[in-house]
């Protein structure tokens, strides 16, 4: 037969074998679902119960005779309870659905006895609920399955099936049974399927676990199909059958595994090779896994025809070549992340000594990958293990930190390993430990396209042997890639490593055998060691041994083109050189080319040429060799005549300096490197040099300006001001010189004659500079652009209710309610009655009063309705006095509206009001004339009868309100409350008191997390501080501006409070002088902790609308109004941010990268911006937690922190947030918005319509667009100057303050 006519039928066989292969696989899935007919045709009834203990008659389709309950009647049954007598049998032809409930059937002491059995063409559905025991006697399954019979198990619960075994009678064998499947009386298997529960089968001394059974040695039993589909099964087959499948001699069928099942196999022969799973060797079965299962192959493995055409795993310690995770049918390398592995997994174990290094064990001949950097763990292969494929993928395994004599990669034993490299990989050894140990018996062959350095440690070879006692290198091949290897002291940097001490013997520290046959290899021998006598070792081959001897270098063979680079200590190896090059420092006379082993062109170098001058080189030419026109070969002068040579020229130790206009004439050293071939047996100097003249620069004349980009005009709403006005004009411009090239300049603005009060159209002028390189024209350009900035009309002014009210004491004289517009000035006069005199004006809802003080002043309408009160002090005319006049009193009288005091005379009572919508209420009032306070208790049915009557705002929240009263000699308000109040895990109720100090509202979470056991009271007082306990320097910058004290107290204990989730609102009345009126955004809050230090709050501002500075905090402490304009000495250049850093600085929204520095120019980071970001939206909140790259200690810790828990940013990936990266514009905006929405104060929403004016829009990525398009919409950005918007270009510290003070006045 022809060798053609030997591969056809070869190939037809192959074919054969599959169809049937596949025939037989199709057939036991038709069974499965039921595709075929499989008995009659049954319809179940109701479930009838069976106690397998009790029983003593039959039922409604069974009998009970002899101990045996024979199922005879299709149906459903559950069977219950525990005996050690009775059997269950299926008859033939009854398909029956079986529940095992917590049933033990145990026969193991009476022989032949089956605990449960189908007969012949039976079906079985079993569904196993709670724990099941199934033990049959000798010669019987556990539960018998016959060739004819299917059973189904599944559900719940677990089943423990164990065929017979009489231990006192060892033999014969084979008078054994399988845990399910065939026995004594019925050794071939039928059908057997497993879907779920917890399976553990074991057979007898000639059984399987799952499967066929002996019978005798001429009668061998053979299974059909098992089908595993779900759950978790152990099987355990005998001396002479598979833990799942056939026998000794025994014919297989069809083994499926899948659908996420877990199965254990083992076998107990030791002598027939029957394996895990399968039939005997030799005999055909088919095993298919799929589905994501897993299988655990304990004992011997497989005998099988094998697919595995989907997801799963094949483990245990006798999986063999089959270990691995399969995937689309094909088996994947086992990965391994050296950056992370932290156990045991899949073909290596993990081993945790961080002390002394973690380790790395590969315990299979199988594929490995291995990425990813480690300075603590190595990596070892298992003396177990003959022959192992590693893909080292960017890999770093470093263990120069751990114990002495730590290798990085190890082979041991008589491993044969294959290194394959990818990507740029490094080897670290420890001390005494080898980058990469091929000891005495191993082999290891290094290919891929990748590189690797191996560092040896001291008396450590790069690759090869470390120094233990014989200090011998394995076979080491290399055939492809970029190998870099360094031996430590006394060790080759490829070869044997250092003995030491050992004087006087000579075969220790040998190199072993080297073989290149491709790649690019560079060794380097380590220094001299003393430890050996001093001696230097190889770069290949033999490290040294002791004082007198270097170890022998082996055998070196290189071949294939190979490049061999030999530095320090060369080779002392027997060596054969095919066809390759060798040179380096350390070549000697082996350096040169070799073909079929020949060394070619045995040509000596004679001298090198000195290359000619350079001259006439441009003026700023580069400091590059190529820009100078340096040569890249010299002349030399061989013994074979004349050639040339490679020169490397060291640029960058010459004097040339590119930026210098004026002519430079200098020298640059060059390392001449030989041409394979061309020896150097005389020590000619491989150096030279070469003169250059660079010529003095040329008078060239810049280009000159020729246009200016005109920017947009502006609008504003009535009565902006004009730092904002400002502030919405276009950042920069592009001009255009008469190279037609462009340029962006910076503008710096002013408004002739702004008044933002005024409607109208104002011109605004931008000046700028020209850029470096471009001049001015002739005649001159005028380098500035105009910009129409135009306020809009005011809206006409509505009007609004004011109520004129005079408090008991006197009356109104001048002045009426009515209904004013805004800004209305109206003369106001009060006139005390008799007994009284005046005391001051107060205004509910705003408003600012010329002196409050005057009885006779001016009121300046508010944007809101108001009411206006004129208060009186009662002088008295002998009588008594409201409260009394010493110590503490209460007054009041619920609401009546005044009382009888003294002697007869009339006098006004003191009360709190209470108000909530409509709803109001009059309350008592306790006045302490000794500390200055008046106290205001609020019951439980107070505070629910006013939140009842509240109204709900447009977000569900309640707001009530309470009323001081103003007091002569009162400087303090307590609010006194129940606990619970303030408690709530929501602020949906909000309690506002005002009193003549102050306005305080407080959140119903207010203290939230608080401990209150046995608390029932909270006391909450505002009131004026005392300025003289303050520095003097901190008394001098207050002045005569408020100080206010917030405290509070539990059961009338001080207690300090500080809750980031609950902000307390504060609005402190506050008339500004003059001065401060012309930039009133300067005037801000501090505040004073306990060591009289002053910290700014970001929050504080003041509305000239209400007449009040108002501020967030989350702490009590004291609180002042200060006047503080914050600047830097480096604004000079961006004049059109100067105003918005200035304002954010003051109130410590922004801050300098120092004192006096605010590098406005510069890019800003990522967390500076972020960081701005929250303390410009006032953002607080509890944090648990933060980024990996924000330590505790950096400035921006909490903002980070808060901005991180409220969702506004994810970082950057892995828990980073890249504090200190750049962030671009698009990436401000999208930050920005973000908190904006969350905070819910968005006023409109952008589309792609927004963004249609921006000749730069394509540019903005697709996540940013609808982002960048709602800063836009809001007015929040205006663009960067020639109708851009930049989204890719960084966001400097300038553009960020414009861009956040934009926020900080528009919400």
């Amino acid at each position: 037969m022809s060798a053609e006519r030997q591969k056809q039928g070869g190939i037809l066989a192959m074919r054969g074998k599959l169809v049937r292969i596949i025939l037989s696989v199709l057939l036991v899935l038709v069974m499965t679902f039921g595709l075929l007919p499989m008995g009659t045709s049954t319809s179940f009834a109701d479930a009838v119960v069976i106690d397998i203990g009790t029983i003593s008659e039959g039922g409604t389709g069974y009998t009970y005779s002899g101990n045996t309950v024979t199922i005879t009647t299709s149906g459903t049954y559950t069977i219950t309870g525990t005996t050690t007598i009775n059997k269950v049998i299926v008859a033939s032809g009854v398909e029956a659905s079986i529940t095992l409930d917590a049933v033990s059937i145990d026969v193991s002491q009476e022989s032949y006895s089956c605990a449960l059995a189908l007969a012949g063409m039976a079906k079985a559905i079993i569904t196993l609920e709670g724990d099941n025991i199934l033990t049959s006697g000798q010669g019987c399954a556990g539960l018998r399955v016959p060739v004819d019979a299917h059973v189904t198990i599944g559900g719940s619960g677990s089943l423990r099936a164990t065929g017979g075994w009489n231990s006192a009678m060892p033999t014969p064998l084979h008078l054994q049974g399988a845990g399910i499947g065939g026995d004594q009386g019925h050794k071939d298997s039928g059908a057997i399927e497993i879907t779920g529960g917890t399976i553990i089968a074991s057979g007898g001394a000639s059984a399987a676990g799952i499967g066929s059974c002996i019978q005798s040695t001429s009668a061998v039993g053979d299974f059909s199909s098992i089908i595993i589909s779900g759950g978790n099964v152990t099987a355990n087959g005998g001396v002479e059958a598979a833990g799942i499948g056939g026998v000794k001699d025994g014919k297989g069928g069809t083994i499926s595994i899948s659908g996420g099942a877990t199965v254990n196999a083992s076998t107990r022969d030791l002598i027939w090779q029957c394996p895990d799973i399968g039939a005997q060797e030799g005999q055909p079965s088919t095993l298919l896994v799929d589905g994501n299962a897993v299988l655990n192959l304990l004992q011997k493995g497989l005998h099988v025809t094998t697919f595995f055409p989907g997801s799963c795993t094949i483990q245990g310690p006798a999986a063999g070549s089959y270990l691995g995770v399969y995937a689309g049918g094909i088996k994947q390398p086992i990965s391994i992340n050296m950056s992370t592995v932290n156990s045991s997994g899949l073909g290596y174990t993990y081993s945790d000594a961080p002390a002394e290094g973690c380790k790395v064990t590969l315990t299979a001949d199988d594929n490995y990958h291995i990425t990813g950097s480690t300075t603590s763990t190595s990596l070892e292969v298992d003396y177990r293990v003959q022959n192992v494929n590693i893909t080292l993928e960017n890999a770093t395994i470093d263990v120069t930190s751990c114990k002495d004599g730590e290798n990085a990669l190890t082979l041991t034993g008589s491993t044969t390993a294959n290194l394959t490299l990818r990507g740029t990989n490094t080897l670290k050894g420890a001390c005494s430990g080898a980058a990469l140990a091929v000891p005495k018996n191993a082999t290891l062959t290094i290919g891929g396209d990748g590189t690797l350095n191996a560092i040896g440690g001291v008396h450590s070879a790069g690759i090869g042997a470390s120094p233990n006692f014989y200090a011998d290198a394995g076979t080491i091949a290399i055939t492809g890639g970029t190998i870099n290897a360094q031996g430590g002291e006394g060790a080759a940097g490829i070869g044997g490593g250092c003995s030491g001490g050992m004087s006087g013997v000579s075969d220790w520290a040998r190199g072993g055998q080297v073989t290149i046959t491709g790649g690019h290899v560079t060794a380097a021998g380590g220094q001299g060691s003393t430890w050996a006598g001093g001696k230097d070792p190889a770069a290949i081959g033999g490290g040294t041994n002791g004082s007198d001897f270097q170890g022998s270098g082996g055998t070196l063979l290189v071949d294939g083109g190979a490049i061999v680079t030999l530095n320090a200590g060369g080779t002392n190896a027997s060596w054969g050189f095919v066809t390759c090059t060798i040179d380096g420092t350390g070549a000697g006379d082996l350096a040169g080319h070799y073909e079929d082993g020949v060394k070619t062109g045995s040509i000596a170098l004679i001298s090198i040429a000195p290359p000619a001058d350079i001259t006439g080189v441009g003026n700023g030419a580069d400091k590059t060799a190529a820009a100078l026109g340096l040569p890249v070969t010299v002349s030399v002068q061989t013994s074979a005549g004349a050639n040339t040579a490679e020169v490397t020229w060291n640029v960058d130790a010459c004097s040339y300096d590119s930026a210098v206009t004026t002519e430079q004439i200098f020298s640059v050293s060059g390392t001449v490197t030989l041409p394979s071939g061309i020896l150097n047996p005389n020590n000619v100097p491989l150096t030279t040099s070469i003169n250059v003249t660079v010529n003095a620069q040329a008078v060239q004349l810049n280009p000159i300006i020729t246009s200016i980009t005109a920017v947009s005009n502006v609008e504003v709403a009535y009565g902006t001001a004009e730092t904002v006005a400002l502030a919405t004009l276009a950042a920069t411009t592009t001009i255009t010189d008469s190279n037609n090239d462009t340029h962006t300049v910076n503008l710096s603005w002013g408004i002739a004659s702004y008044a933002g009060n005024t409607a109208g159209n104002y011109t605004a002028i931008g000046t700028f500079a020209l850029p470096a390189g471009v001049d001015q024209s002739d005649p001159e350009t005028e380098l500035k652009v105009t910009a129409t900035v135009t306020v809009n009309a005011a809206a006409p002014a509505p009007t609004y209710p004011l109520i004129i009210t005079a408090a008991t004491g006197g009356s109104i004289t001048n002045g009426s309610s009515g209904d004013y517009a805004a800004g209305t000035v109206i003369t106001i006069t009060a006139t005390p009655g008799s007994g009284y005199s005046f005391n001051k004006w107060t205004s509910t809802g705003g408003g600012t009063f010329a002196n409050a003080n005057n009885s006779s002043t001016a009121y300046t309408m508010p944007v809101n309705s108001a009411e206006i009160t004129a208060s009186f002090t009662y002088q008295g005319s002998g009588g008594g006095t409201p409260g009394g006049d010493t110590g503490d009193s209460s007054t009041g009288g619920g609401g009546t509206g005044e009382s009888s005091t003294g002697g007869g005379d009339t006098t006004p009572t003191i009360a709190a009001t209470l108000t909530a919508g409509t709803y109001e209420k009059s309350l008592d009032v306790h006045i302490n004339k000794t500390d200055g306070s008046v106290l205001i208790s609020l019951d439980e049915g107070i505070v629910n009868e006013a939140f009842d009557r509240a109204e709900a705002d447009s977000n569900g929240k309640k707001t009530i309100c309470l009323d001081a009263p103003e007091v002569q000699g009162v400087n303090s308000s307590i609010l006194e409350l129940p606990v619970a109040f303030l408690s709530s895990e929501s602020a949906d109720r909000y309690i506002e008191m005002a009193s003549e100090v102050g306005v305080i509202t407080l959140p119903s979470n207010m203290l939230e997390g608080m401990q209150f056991e046995g608390t029932r009271d909270v006391s909450i007082s505002i009131g004026q501080g005392d300025k003289s306990a303050l520095p003097d320097e901190v008394q001098r910058a207050i002045g005569d501006r408020p100080l206010v004290q917030l405290n509070l107290s539990l059961d009338g204990v001080a207690t300090e409070w500080n809750n980031p989730d609950a902000p307390v609102t504060v609005s402190i009345p506050y008339e500004p002088t003059a001065e401060e009126l012309k930039v009133p955004e300067y005037i801000v809050v501090w505040y004073i902790d306990g060591s009289g230090n002053v910290v700014s709050v970001p929050s504080g501002r003041y509305d000239p609308a209400t007449g009040t500075v108002t501020f967030t905090t989350t702490h009590f402490s004291h609180y002042a109004i200060a006047y503080e304009h914050k600047t830097f000495a480096d604004l000079g250049k961006v004049t059109w941010a100067k105003p918005s850093i200035e304002v954010l600085a003051s109130k410590d929204i922004v801050r300098g990268v120092s004192e006096k520095e605010y590098f406005p120019q510069d890019s800003i980071t990522r967390a500076d911006f972020l960081c701005f970001l929250v303390r410009t939206l006032g953002l607080e909140t509890r944090f648990a937690s933060n980024f990996d790259d924000i330590g505790e200690d950096a400035c921006y810790y909490r903002e980070i922190g808060v901005a991180k828990k409220l969702g506004i940013t994810h970082g950057t990936g892995n828990n980073k947030f890249s504090p200190d990266a750049s962030i671009t514009r698009q990436d401000m905006m999208v930050l920005t918005v973000n908190a904006l929405k969350m905070l819910k104060r968005l006023q409109q929403q952008g589309s792609a319509a927004d963004l249609q004016k921006f000749v730069d829009r394509s540019l903005v990525a697709t996540y940013a667009k609808p982002f960048v398009a709602t800063a836009v919409k809001e007015g929040l950005i205006v663009g960067s100057g020639g109708g851009k918007v930049n989204p890719l270009g960084n966001t400097t510290r300038a553009e960020a303050a414009v861009f956040l003070y934009r926020i900080y006045c528009k919400y």
